[in-house]
Formats: C-alpha cells, sequence, structure tokens
C-alpha cells in the first residue's frame, strides 16, 4: 500500500478476513494498494472538514401570560447538534454585563441530527435575575466539541407576578433586603480603599449596583 502525498507503508497484519491495513487521513490523499505488479484498488480521498454549529433566535423571546419565557430557535451542524443551551447574564444600569457575575445556563433540548428548529417555554421567575435586563445568547455543540453562539439580544426577564398584599409586601421587603446588603457590602469595601488600585475596584462595585441601591447609598451617606 502507497499512501500520497505522505508516503509511506502502513503495516498489514492478519485478521479473520486476510489482512488489513488502518490509517488515518487528514488530508487529501491517493491511496494505491499493489502486490507485486498486480493491482488491487486505486482510491483517492478529499477530505471535508468538520465545521463549528450554527444556532440563532427565530424570533426575539417574549415573556407570556403565565411568566414563562418563549424560546424559539434553529441550529444547524453537518453531522449534528448534540447540545445546545441559552446563556444569560445581568446588566448594569449602563447596559454592560457585570463581569462578576455567574452565566445562567438554561439547558434546550436537541433532537441530534443535523438541523434543530424547535420553541420551548421556561419559567425562570424562580431565579435571582428575574426581573433584571439581561443579554441572552444561544450557544450549540456538536459530537466533536466544537460550539457556536448567536448573537447576544438584550431583554428584561420576566418575574412573578403578585396581586396578593402579603405577597407583594414579601417581594417588597426580599428586594429592600437586597439592596441592603449590596449597600453594606459597598461601604465596607469602601472603609477599605486607600491605595489607587482599590479605588478603581470599588468604582467598579458601585457601578454595579442598581439603581435603587445607589440612591439609597446616596442617602444613607447624607444622614451621616
Amino acid at each position: 500500500m502507497r499512501v500520497l502525498p505522505k508516503g509511506g507503508q502502513p503495516k498489514f497484519v492478519k485478521g479473520d478476513a486476510g489482512y488489513e491495513a488502518k490509517l488515518n487521513i487528514v488530508t487529501a490523499s491517493h491511496v494505491s494498494i499493489r502486490l507485486g505488479s498486480h493491482a488491487y484498488g486505486d482510491y483517492r480521498f478529499t477530505i471535508i472538514p468538520d465545521k463549528a454549529p450554527t444556532i440563532a433566535f427565530t424570533e426575539t423571546p417574549a415573556a407570556q401570560q403565565n411568566s414563562a419565557l418563549k424560546l424559539s430557535y434553529k441550529g444547524t451542524d453537518d453531522y449534528g447538534v448534540v447540545k445546545a443551551a441559552a446563556l444569560i447574564r445581568p446588566l448594569d444600569d449602563k447596559g454592560q454585563e457585570i463581569a462578576s457575575a455567574e452565566t445562567f445556563v438554561v439547558e434546550l433540548p436537541v433532537p441530534g441530527t443535523g438541523k434543530v428548529v424547535d420553541t420551548v417555554y421556561r419559567d425562570l421567575t424562580a431565579h435571582a435575575y428575574a426581573g433584571s435586563n439581561v443579554h441572552i445568547t444561544l450557544e450549540a455543540t456538536d459530537a466533536a466539541g466544537q460550539t457556536g453562539r448567536s448573537t447576544p439580544l438584550t431583554i428584561k426577564l420576566p418575574s412573578r407576578v403578585f396581586t396578593e398584599p402579603l405577597a407583594i409586601a414579601d417581594r417588597t421587603a426580599q428586594e429592600s433586603g437586597r439592596r441592603r446588603r449590596e449597600i453594606a457590602r459597598t461601604r465596607a469595601d469602601r472603609a477599605r480603599c486607600s491605595e489607587p488600585r482599590a479605588r478603581a475596584i470599588l468604582q467598579r462595585r458601585l457601578q454595579q449596583l442598581s439603581r435603587p441601591a445607589r440612591a439609597e447609598l446616596s442617602a444613607v451617606d447624607s444622614e451621616e
């Protein structure tokens, strides 16, 4: 056996069906099989690169009447999409992603074929990012581990709708408690900040505070 352009002589071993040789072809190749002057085969192989998958929204994600988020998407891959997910990251008041925040990953169903078109509904109201402005990006993965991502969209995640006065009061108390924790952490950081680098870190922390938290922090500072 002769392999071009790489050349070389693959080793033949005896198997159940006779002699065989194995080789890994990574570029376009010409393989000739001969024994003496007798030709047993002459083959040409063309390598087709495995492309990364693609995925995109078919419509903008939107909240439904039951507060579920509707996600419509399509994806393609030459050999099959094996995994898909929506990646959600919260934004600050300037519309920038909060670098220190964790990415919320929402798994999406895929059929494992070359093309996927689907619409799913996900209740995300129990998550900490509910009611927040976020970037949402789709990610698809193929069997080789290659990934492809969609263009990020900016949306506001749906939150629970409260109609009972007690539930509304409880939600308000939770939001107030979260803001006060943000304020306490920021004031503690500010008390420790004396070096220029530390002050820069604090400035980024202040930018990540929600608008109500910044207003409340200013009010607390003025009282003191």
